[in-house]
């Protein structure tokens, strides 16, 4: 295996400055002749009192090492014992609490407690070789390996097995044109022989696939070349760079730089399904944490008088807080959630009087005002009605990601995370009164609307043919055509994925962003569209709202000023249109006018 180019031991922790040992009240100094000095000018003055001198500063530094260094001295069999059960990170915080911790757990013989805890977490073997310290902190590790603050959100490049800040992850992290352009003296062999990456520090890519580098690894490998194989220098700044070429020691460093690179690249993957899988884990334990406390809020409910059915109105995980329901929380919840249940009760005592009710209103007309079984007992509740539209707009949110998803259209790394670690919006798709899954749950309201102001944002009713509709204006076409409809009924769903991939295609082309361009950005363009149909035809001058709705008026042939007919069928844009792209703004005023002049004046008519 090559050299390593980096520090292969885990972060050290941070040194403190350890607490100077205890003086003895007063020194020899003091004893000789200070006190014959002061007796004159302060008679009141009070002796200092004389110690052991040397020999008891020395004993109690003594003691006070002993103490410190207990547990580098206990036996290595007896550590393993102690963090037999602890997990790789738990074991990089106890590491850095104190010197002698430090030193006892990062040392050659210590590699047997951290075996123990990568097998209590699972965590796989490598191909590459790579020490155990390391591998727990690649993994688990919180502070940035370049100046090892923990207040920033350290992230992890398994490619380059480095650990790092999104600052420092910025200043280490170029691509090979900017490397070759700032280190003059770089060995024409350093990039083949490094790790790298396709990503960016912001975790994107380049369009001409070209890779980055970790600079301190090139720079670490650049030298140890130059150590071993240093190419020839043109000997006036005139001449060219004489050719190159490896010596035997050159090559061989290459080809174990070679092997390497392909087993850390078969390692990444390795961790990348171990963290997703650690993930899963954690989810199905959270459900589980989730779920014990509604049993436990069940519990005492039903112990208080009501029935199962009343539980339901609770949202899933009321004020969870990740522990157990105790008496002190129960307390605090209680009145919110007995109002719930209530509620709930209620509403299913009036829909048992419904038959009543009925049976009564064809007796007597206008039995509500008499009746007061039929009388709300509540308001309306406010925080029931947010509710209710959160989960609309969540689960609108859910399914046009996942149709972007699956036409390969570019999502937030947050929005694909919270797509493919749950299935569903809801925690169980049969019962939607269990509430959101936990990642969804969690979302923002500015992810949300951040997705729905994109110009691919767009959806249609599933009760009728009605045209493609941003989010608003989908929200008002059910209730101003649907008013009486049942919710059941009807739905929004997402438009065509054929057609969301031509609109982002037109923006890719057009050279604009696609994940932060809105559709007001496109709607202030006016007619600059034009859109290819099947059968070869180009519609040109389209508005956004034409594209957007997959419509534009298509008048056929004239009489006396007025459309003879207008097919329905050429209408519809969404089932014809093959391309749609942006065409180039039109020319300034000025420069329109002076074409005119010029043709004027070449013999043309000037308009």
């Amino acid at each position: 295996m090559p050299p390593s180019t980096r520090s292969s031991s885990a972060p050290k922790a941070p040194q403190k400055a350890d607490p100077a040992p205890a003086k003895p009240a007063g020194g020899a100094k003091g004893r000789k002749g200070g006190a014959k000095e002061d007796e004159g000018k302060d008679a009141t003055k009070p002796k200092k009192r004389k110690t052991g001198g040397k020999q008891g500063k020395g004993k109690a530094e003594e003691v006070l090492e002993m103490g410190r260094d207990v547990f580098s001295t206990l036996p290595m069999d007896l550590v393993l014992q102690i963090c037999s059960d602890v997990d790789p990170g738990t074991l990089l915080a106890i590491g850095q609490t104190s010197k002698s911790i430090c030193s006892t757990l990062f040392r050659k013989a210590a590699e047997p407690v951290w075996l123990a805890a990568s097998r209590n977490v699972g965590m796989p073997d490598l191909q590459a070789e790579m020490d155990e310290p390391t591998y727990a902190y690649l993994v688990q590790g919180k502070a940035c390996q370049v100046c090892g603050t923990t207040r920033l959100k350290t992230e992890a490049e398994h490619e380059l097995r480095v650990c790092a800040c999104s600052k420092c992850m910025t200043a280490n992290l170029r691509n090979a044109s900017r490397i070759r352009n700032e280190m003059e003296d770089l060995h024409p062999l350093a990039l083949e022989c490094c790790l790298s990456t396709p990503y960016s520090a912001a975790g994107n890519t380049r369009a001409d696939e070209e890779h980055y580098f970790w600079v301190p690894e090139v720079a670490a490998v650049s030298d140890h070349l130059d150590a071993i194989d240093s190419p020839p220098k043109p000997e006036n700044d005139d001449e060219q760079e004489p050719e190159y070429s490896p010596n035997d020691d050159a090559q061989l460093f290459r080809e174990e730089c070679r092997q390497r690179k392909v087993k850390v690249s078969a390692d990444a993957a390795t961790i990348f399904k171990y963290e997703s899988r650690s993930l899963d884990e954690n989810l199905a334990e959270e459900k589980r944490k989730i779920e014990a406390r509604m049993a436990q809020i069940r519990d005492r409910l039903i112990a208080a008088g009501f029935v199962a059915q009343d539980v339901l109105a609770i949202p899933r995980g009321y004020d969870y807080g990740g522990v157990r329901l105790s008496d002190d929380e129960w307390a605090k919840i209680q009145p919110t959630v007995t109002a719930l249940a209530t509620h709930n009760r209620h509403l299913s005592s009036q829909e048992g009087l419904r038959p009543v009710a009925d049976r009564q209103a064809a007796l007597v007309h206008d039995s509500n005002s008499v009746n007061p079984a039929t009388w709300p007992s509540h308001v309306t509740i406010l925080s029931d009605v947010r509710r209710l539209l959160r989960l609309d707009k969540v689960w609108m949110f859910d399914q046009l990601a996942r149709v972007l998803h699956e036409a390969n259209i570019p999502l937030p790394p947050r929005v694909v995370k919270v797509i493919t670690s749950e299935r569903s919006v809801f925690v169980d798709e049969k019962d939607e009164s269990k509430g959101l899954a936990p990642l969804h749950e969690q979302l923002p309201d500015a992810v949300i609307d951040q997705l729905f102001s994109r110009p691919v944002a767009l959806f249609v009713c599933s009760n009728s043919t009605c045209l493609n509709k941003s989010y608003p204006d989908i929200l008002a076409h059910v209730a101003s055509s649907h008013p009486w409809s049942e919710p059941d009924n009807v739905s929004c769903v997402s438009a065509g994925a054929e057609y969301l991939k031509l609109i982002d295609t037109m923006l890719d082309e057009a050279n604009l962003d696609r994940l932060n361009t809105t559709s007001q950005d496109l709607k202030r363009l006016g007619g600059r569209f034009a859109v290819t149909l099947r059968d070869g035809s180009v519609k040109r001058n389209v508005s956004w709202t034409g594209v957007a709705e997959g419509r534009e008026p298509d008048w056929g042939i004239t009489w006396f000023g007025r459309p003879a007919h207008m097919g329905p069928s050429d209408l519809y844009l969404v089932d014809r249109a093959i391309h749609i792209s942006l065409q180039p703004p039109p020319p300034p005023p000025r420069q329109l006018g002076n074409q005119t002049l010029s043709e004027g004046t070449s013999g043309g008519r000037a308009s």
